[in-house]
């Protein structure tokens, strides 16, 4: 924080520094230089943004924007710099992270008229441990079959296992194969019951040495069926993607991890403005890399990068200010933070070599009273029984026909044992907000994360979240503008997160990620104001998902004024480059 601490350090405050300048060290026109002290500064990795823009101005927001990184080391020294390119970055971390691990063959056989035999080989420095386990969470009401059990997570393991919770060491107790890198287990399934049997094989690098390695896997399906003599055989799952229309790829490129899409129409037109991560490591906590902003003036078929700042329609209020409203979410710490933290009841996760992220417990508010030129920004606090809070996207905002604005929110109480919604909720357009749950407790089987809101035809608000380790969506309504709702009740559909739009009378489309096989992008329409779902209906946008990670999803969709939807997501295909991508569509 020393240096940063004080806007007044800047000539325009919230902005930064005019050309020629107090600050800039450099009197050529459009050469900016300032010098920092990082004395005091805890030891890590910092990435920065440097930026030229045109503000203050009227008009649309433009600028070029560029990424730096430094690493301090225990004794405070700089022991990388800005020579360290976003592109050396991106070389190192997509060849050690991204590709650390391969598997190169998966084999399912049958030995015997009641077992089957996984053979997984792979490669990569990373390589120790290898698992099979059952793809999704068993229905919590289910028997596990014989052989396996249900772990803390809800996952179902092998009852015997060499690493609980993380699967059997290479050439370890139960590896029936002593070559390095190749993995061979037999199971019985005596005493299963008949019926279509869903599983995975993955080789990863856990146990890890560093207490904050990123995860490296590469995972598989296993598919079987049983028939009633008891039988056993391998099947692939074949649902054919059931939508008309045309798929768009937005952003690709080999070695960036580009995820998490942002979607904005604008109003009266079908201008489409997207934001997205491209990271350079496949992680959804790790930081590095950037992010790209482009546009469509074509109702979605081309796009080109921009710098324009359009604001999205959703965050405007009645009096023409802006409020946006937010949990802090992930901030970054050394590792030697890592103990402290958790002693508070914080939610921390590794990141990297020498950092960890943990979850803060407070909420933010941004008002603009010049359309986003400057900005005032505060701190929400949330209850003291807080752990840490998470957001989602825009779609998790609605605003009252009386004004009350309301987001949800997701995260634990400090003695929690699961993730549950919270709301921030202002009624004077930002000038007071307070932050409560959902729920009057704690949930103790199902969690609810990612969530959305959306105000519904008949008056009421429709939440609907993403579970775990259910893996179903669960709904709640309120009556009482987001003051209280109903108990959470499990929808029929399979997948997260969930995104609401819409369509008018009482008609309801929700979209979601897809992530056991064949994996993809769904959606689902309600014709009641999302009281029931007609998932005999589901439509398939896409299936051709890969299972490396597992990794895919967060759709948006908007309506466009020819009567298409337009859905944007991020995928990752057989070619294991993770996409921007988008399907106009129209429903049946």
């Amino acid at each position: 924080k020393d240096g940063f601490a004080k806007p007044s350090l800047l000539d325009i405050e919230n902005l930064g520094d005019i050309d020629n300048g107090k600050y800039d060290e450099d009197k050529s026109d459009g050469v900016f230089k300032r010098t920092f002290s990082i004395d005091n500064w805890k030891p890590g990795m910092y990435s920065f943004i440097i930026r030229a823009h045109n503000r203050p101005a009227q008009g649309a927001y433009i600028s070029d924007e560029k990424n730096f990184t430094i690493e301090i080391d225990k004794n405070g020294n700089v022991v990388s710099n800005n020579n360290l390119s976003v592109k050396a970055i991106e070389k190192k971390e997509t060849s050690s992270l991204i590709k650390g691990i391969k598997i190169i063959e998966k084999k399912l056989d049958f030995p015997a008229k009641k077992s089957f035999r996984v053979t997984i080989k792979a490669e990569g420095d990373a390589l120790k441990t290898f698992n099979v386990r059952f793809k999704e969470p068993f229905d919590l009401d289910a028997s596990v079959p014989d052989g396996f059990e249900r772990i803390e997570t809800g996952y179902v393991f092998p009852q015997k296992i060499d690493r609980p919770a993380l699967g059997d060491a290479d050439n370890g107790a139960y590896d029936e194969d002593k070559t390095v890198g190749v993995y061979v287990r037999t199971f019985s399934v005596e005493g299963w019951p008949a019926g279509e049997y869903f599983m995975q094989c993955a080789a990863h690098n856990r146990p890890s040495d560093s207490k904050s390695e990123a995860l490296i896997a590469e995972i598989r399906d296993i598919c079987f069926v049983i028939d009633k003599n008891g039988s056993i055989k391998e099947f692939v799952i074949k649902k054919k993607e059931n939508v008309k229309g045309e798929k768009i790829i937005i952003y690709k490129k080999e070695g960036i991890y580009a995820c998490f899409p942002s979607l904005t129409k604008t109003e009266n037109s079908d201008i489409l403005i997207t934001s997205f991560q491209t990271k350079i490591v496949r992680n959804h906590i790790d930081n590095q890399g950037g992010s790209k902003k482009m546009i469509s003036c074509d109702k979605g078929k081309t796009w080109s990068e921009t710098s324009s700042n359009i604001i999205n329609p959703k965050l405007s209020t009645k009096s023409g200010k802006i409020v946006t409203f937010s949990a802090v979410g992930w901030v970054y710490e050394p590792e030697v933070n890592k103990e402290k933290l958790e002693k508070e009841g914080r939610i921390v996760r590794n990141v990297r070599e020498g950092t960890i992220g943990y979850l803060s417990p407070d909420c933010k508010a941004r008002i603009s009273i010049d359309n986003g030129n400057t900005w005032e920004e505060k701190i929400i606090k949330a209850p003291d029984y807080v752990s840490g809070l998470m957001n989602l996207n825009d779609y998790s905002y609605v605003t009252t026909k009386n004004g009350v604005r309301l987001r949800v929110i997701y995260g634990k109480r400090i003695d929690g044992k699961r993730y549950e919604p919270f709301f921030i909720r202002t009624s004077d357009e930002g000038k007071t907000f307070t932050v409560y749950p959902m729920l009057n407790a704690s949930p103790e089987v199902t969690g609810f994360g990612e969530s959305v809101l959306i105000n519904t035809d008949d008056g009421r608000i429709l939440c609907v979240m993403r579970t775990d380790p259910d893996g179903f969506l669960y709904q709640s309504f309120s009556d009482d503008e987001g003051t209280t709702w109903s108990a959470p009740q499990k929808t029929p559909m399979f997948g997260h997160p969930p995104n609401l739009v819409n369509l008018g009378n009482g008609k309801i489309i929700c979209s979601y990620g897809y992530r056991i096989t064949p994996m993809g992008i769904r959606a689902c329409i309600s014709y009641d104001n999302g009281k029931t779902w007609d998932i005999d209906n589901e439509y398939i946008l896409r299936s051709d998902g890969a299972n490396r990670g597992m990794d895919l999803g967060y759709p948006l969709t908007v309506l466009l004024s020819d009567g298409s939807l337009f859905t944007i997501y991020y995928i990752n295909p057989e070619d294991n480059i993770t996409h921007i991508a988008a399907n106009k569509w129209r429903l049946k």
